[in-house]
């Protein structure tokens, strides 16, 4: 990217695999790293403690609470002379300016919401009518909360005020309370609403796009390398949503080609053909393989925790 934009260094670039720099349009890609590493203790909470995820969900609240307290927090010292601190200070806490939101302490509200979630979508889809009454409950609760607080938070002085501030990712990279009350509203909305429709009630509108979710990291990576290429233009409202929708057709294009290579490729080297499809198939699957067999152990660690999980189940 560097060779093509000429926007950044070798010095940013090892920032940036520290985990200490600005990624443009991936920063969320280093909350999800060290989320993953996170993700066996919360397990092991919620999976050995009856009330463990409400315990979970009540200290991710911790931060919100405290928005004024982090906010106004001094901040880091130079190093060296140099401003290296406020990058992972700001990805840490989000008392720093510097990183995009949301930070480590405040997105794992977002995490927590999600396993609530996952819970309740699990009962919603059992066969038993008293489990998916009470989660159409709980989800009816997470709505109304998490709507009354972006309610109660919108700049009603200035309505549109709070729209552009969540158009303009302010409210996110401030790791703003109501950014996480109407993530929660959305997440909550939307995942609610595709498990009574398409899992309840086998809708099929909208299902040719479901090839985005088995290439959404490719989606995500090349998307973004597209994004930072692309040329920034000064361009009226009218234009810059051509251009944004533009750009957003270009993206789901490369995704499906993607897609389309991989699954031309696997069936033509079972025909015994090779061309490039099939070369592409098969570093694509090596890449995978390299992968999985790098993450094994701690896939092992993830199974036991969830055998014990479902045994905890069980016992109650």
């Amino acid at each position: 990217m560097y060779a093509i934009t000429g926007q950044f260094s070798i010095g940013y670039a090892l920032r940036c695999v520290l985990l200490i720099g600005v990624t443009p349009f991936v920063d969320i890609l280093k909350f999800y790293a060290v989320m993953l590493l996170v993700a066996p203790a919360a397990i092991f909470v919620v999976s050995r403690y009856r009330f463990g995820l409400l315990g979970l969900i009540s200290l991710s609240l911790l931060p919100h609470l405290a928005y004024p307290i982090l906010t106004n927090l001094p901040a880091p010292p130079s190093v060296f002379g140099g401003d290296y601190l406020s990058f992972p200070a700001s990805f840490a806490y989000g008392g720093a300016v510097g990183a995009g939101g949301p930070s480590l302490l405040h997105g794992f509200f977002f995490v927590c919401v999600g396993m609530l979630i996952g819970r309740l979508a699990e009962s919603l889809l059992s066969a038993t009518p008293g489990d998916a009454t009470r989660a159409r409950r709980g989800f009816a609760a997470l709505l109304l909360i998490s709507g009354a607080a972006s309610v109660a938070m919108w700049n009603w002085q200035a309505p549109l005020a709070t729209v552009y501030a969540i158009s303009d990712m302010s409210l996110r990279n401030l790791n703003h309370p109501q950014y996480f009350a109407l993530g929660a509203f959305a997440m909550t909305s939307s995942a609610w609403l595709a498990l009574e429709l398409y899992d309840r009630r086998d809708f099929t509108f909208g299902r040719g796009v479901a090839f985005i979710g088995s290439t959404s990291l490719f989606t995500f990576s090349f998307g973004n390398m597209l994004l930072i290429i692309a040329p920034h233009m000064n361009l009226s409202a009218h234009s810059s949503m051509v251009y944004g929708l533009t750009l957003l057709a270009a993206v789901l294009a490369l995704s499906w080609l993607f897609r389309k290579a991989l699954i031309t490729g696997a069936e033509r080297r079972l025909e015994g053909e090779t061309d490039v499809t099939v070369y592409f198939y098969i570093f694509q699957t090596s890449l995978v393989t390299t992968i999985q067999t790098s993450i094994t152990p701690l896939a092992i660690f993830y199974a036991r925790r969830l055998v014990l999980s479902e045994g905890t189940k069980k016992r109650d």
